[in-house]
């Protein structure tokens, strides 16, 4: 707990500060002061430890630009449908560092790759996942698109024999099971996913055992098990066992990609072990811990990957809740095991899906209890399978078994997903929430502490929801657009007194998960679960493709158009589950008292869908932002309002956004809404010189990320997803409020102890 202490400060200190040479020498004072006070040398690695996870973290924190150019690297991992080149240069110049390239590659094997190189998206809007910190966690810094490639050396003996393994496995599950059994196999054997089909996935999602197709505990228990017994009989020698065992598991986890799950079962396995050959006492909560600080210590980054957190997460409930549900359930047997280990495994992941996975079925608990087990039997039968050991007896019997317990979790599905979702389930609440429990699961412990400090609790509980309930008042009472970064396409949010309205949902023309990427998760976020108003622009699907999705998922009152679509399909749902209603030029829709949206436009009956865009006026008191959906310069003639904010149209392309325009409604701030690396090359260069020279400022969603505009007793207040500082905020604020609060509880009870003593 010691060592965790310390890495995890010094992981905080680093997300949070920057380390200068003065923070550096206050350390190491402080690490002097602490020697001297205590008596204790040991208390001098803390401040080493900080220090030496502080440098780690941010020698691994960097970014690559992107480029267009030739890697030169070994591959360290290969998948059906991508690779990871561990690199030796980029663009002529020695860098090592991980890429990853949507192709499959030789394991081992050294390339010369030419190909355009871009950094992980990161969160672009509020909520949503971060793909450039999760993939920073594994080393990766930059996603290629491979335009040629040359081989430039074989792999070596290892990595041949590695590929050896995963080819033969593979070849004996495609041989003697079903086509969607084997790529299943492979998934959840070989950690391969990209063989599994989506509704696959989407069902294992759906039922809450996604942790199936995960490398984890349950895979490194089955094959260490399995393989224990089998060289038991054949070394009749523990320590020979063992040593096999372990080289044998080293050599499994390293052929599939070193994920963390797997590392983290690898190592509580092996800490296990050397728990026993070294005599030490080393009890299982020691050892979660430890194991957890030999990974942050090593790759301090890996805080931000979602594997390692839903692995700790899980583990978490067996080690620390488990055993407090245990003492309180009379009982004894399998089945009192098998529930209550199901039950503190959820209660410790609940708000990690949640917030992650959309949502957390109640299905989850009767799933877990039922199907898991007879995926343990899936996973023995697989491995056995995978090294060509009675193929096809075993391909038999794993077909009947796959195939049942697919129709198991039909049945289940069958029924509905009874998905609940806690809406406005922030990532700081997830700190939040492993506080309470920890603090529930010690209470007794804190008895003492607590029991003669209850009016310094009390008093802090009181300044707590007075703070909070003054932070829900202002967010009430403040008007926001928050314009989304919704890919090459066009969203935004208007909230004012629990009020929701969306101009646009963003979309794409072909099939797609813009919705399920930048959309619902932001919404989530944010507590919404009801849509007063839907204002449709215009019907190019990146502007209207996720309105069936919408209405389907949320309660949305009203949609607005001024026109009908040449595709009734695109209106279909919308009548079914919501009003729909024609607007026209004049039209004013009133949000609250002193806030309104008018339609400034008539609808052109144009050959060009663009120019019969809907065009927006919103004026919250006397602050007005236009909406312009994908209008033309002639369109854009007609419009003389004098305005603060434009959503600048077509997404800046140089079809609109004249001189002229910006002459006639002088804005002070434009925002365009536009794809990373989109292939139309959005925003045009002519826009953006348009708006430098009438010294406009101007924002650019696939740049910024998400643009808030926030208007408070007449004050603006803009903020973007990449300067983003609110979570880390809130976040440090919990770890300070707690700190002192326990600082000046402890002084508190050490006072009340003394004079308990000096009175007896």
């Amino acid at each position: 707990m010691y060592l965790f202490g310390a890495i995890f400060l010094g992981i905080l200190l680093s997300i949070f500060t920057k380390m200068s040479l003065l923070t550096a020498i206050l350390f190491w004072t402080l690490a002097l002061v602490l020697v001297m006070k205590k008596g204790d040398k040991k208390l001098f690695l803390f401040p080493i430890i900080i220090f030496a996870v502080y440098i780690n973290f941010n020698f691994r924190d960097y970014k690559i630009e992107d480029f267009s150019g030739e890697v030169i690297g070994k591959v360290i991992s290969s998948k059906e449908d991508r690779s990871i080149l561990k690199t030796s240069s980029i663009s002529g110049k020695k860098l090592n560092t991980k890429i990853l390239v949507y192709e499959k590659l030789e394991g081992g094997a050294n390339y010369k790759i030419f190909g355009k190189f871009s950094s992980p998206l990161p969160a672009m809007n509020y909520g949503t996942f971060d793909f450039e910190k999760n993939n920073k966690s594994q080393g990766i810094y930059a996603i290629g698109n491979i335009k040629s490639c040359k081989k430039i050396s074989e792999p070596s003996v290892f990595y041949r024999l590695s590929n050896f393994c995963i080819d033969r496995a593979k070849k004996f599950y495609s041989e003697n099971l079903d086509e969607r059994n084997s790529n299943l196999m492979s998934s959840i054997v070989l950690a391969d996913k990209s063989l599994i089909e989506e509704g696959d996935r989407d069902r294992f999602n759906n039922l809450g055992i996604s942790h199936i197709l995960a490398v984890s505990g349950l895979h490194i228990g089955v094959l260490a098990i399995f393989l224990e017994s089998i060289t038991k009989k054949i070394t009749k020698n523990r320590k020979i066992t063992d040593f096999v065992v372990t080289m044998a598991l080293l050599f499994y986890i390293i052929t599939i990609g070193f994920p963390i799950s797997a590392l983290r079962a690898f190592l509580f396995f092996l800490l296990y072990k050397g728990n026993i050959y070294l005599k030490k006492d080393l009890d299982v909560k020691k050892i979660y811990f430890l194991s957890l600080s030999i990974i942050l210590f090593i790759n301090p980054m890996a805080i931000y990957s979602i594997s390692m957190i839903m692995s700790y997460g899980a583990i978490f409930g067996l080690v620390f809740v488990y055993p407090a549900l245990n003492s309180k359930v009379a009982g004894s047997g399998i089945i009192k095991k098998s529930i209550l280990g199901t039950a503190s495994t959820l209660i410790s992941i609940f708000p990690i899906i949640n917030y992650y996975f959309d949502g957390f079925s109640i299905l989850v608990f009767i799933v877990n209890l039922v199907i898991v087990p007879i995926y343990s039997a899936i996973i023995s039968l697989g491995f056995i399978l995978g090294v060509g050991i009675l193929p096809r007896l075993l391909g038999n019997i794993l077909n009947i078994l796959m195939n049942a317990t697919y129709g198991l979790e039909s049945l289940f599905i069958s029924r509905g997903s009874f998905f609940t979702t806690i809406r406005a389930f922030k990532f700081e609440y997830i700190f939040a929430y492993y506080i309470l429990l920890i603090l529930i699961l010690y209470r007794h412990k804190l008895k003492e502490i607590i029991v003669p400090n209850i009016k310094v609790i009390e008093i802090y509980i009181v300044v707590f929801f007075v703070v909070t309930s003054l932070g829900i008042l202002e967010d009430y009472h403040t008007y926001k657009e928050c314009h989304l970064y919704i890919g090459q396409g066009d969203s935004t949010l208007i909230s004012f007194r629990d009020k929701n309205y969306l101009i646009d949902t963003g979309g794409a023309r072909y099939e797609n998960k813009i919705a399920e990427k930048f959309l619902f998760p932001t919404l989530k976020v944010r507590g919404i679960s009801k849509i007063d108003g839907i204002f449709l622009s215009h019907f190019d699907d990146d502007h209207a493709g996720n309105l069936n999705k919408l209405v389907k998922k949320y309660n949305v009152k009203n949609v607005y158009i001024n026109h009908l679509p040449k595709d009734p399909k695109i209106l279909e749902d919308a009548k079914k589950f919501s009003k729909v209603i024609m607007l026209k030029k004049g039209d004013i829709i009133k949000i609250s008292k002193d806030t309104k949206i008018e339609v400034i436009s008539d609808f052109l009956n144009s050959e060009d869908e663009n120019d019969n865009s809907m065009v927006l006026l919103i004026d919250h008191r006397g602050f007005k932002t236009l909406f312009t959906g994908d209008i033309s310069e002639k369109v854009e003639k007609e419009i003389n309002s004098k305005i603060d904010i434009l959503k600048v149209a077509h997404h800046g392309s140089k079809t609109s956004t004249s001189s002229e325009f910006l002459d006639n409604t002088k804005p002070k701030i434009a925002i365009i809404s536009a794809g990373v690396d989109n292939s139309y090359g959005h925003p045009h260069q002519e826009v953006i010189q348009n708006l430098e020279k009438h010294d406009i400022i101007y924002y650019i969603t696939a740049k910024d990320g998400e643009v808030d505009l926030k208007m408070q007793s007449d004050k603006l207040k803009i903020d973007t997803k990449k300067e983003e500082v609110d979570l880390k905020f809130y976040i440090l604020l919990i770890i300070l409020n707690t700190t002192l609060l326990y600082i000046v509880a402890r002084e508190n009870y050490e006072l009340q102890t003394n004079l308990q003593r000096r009175n007896t």
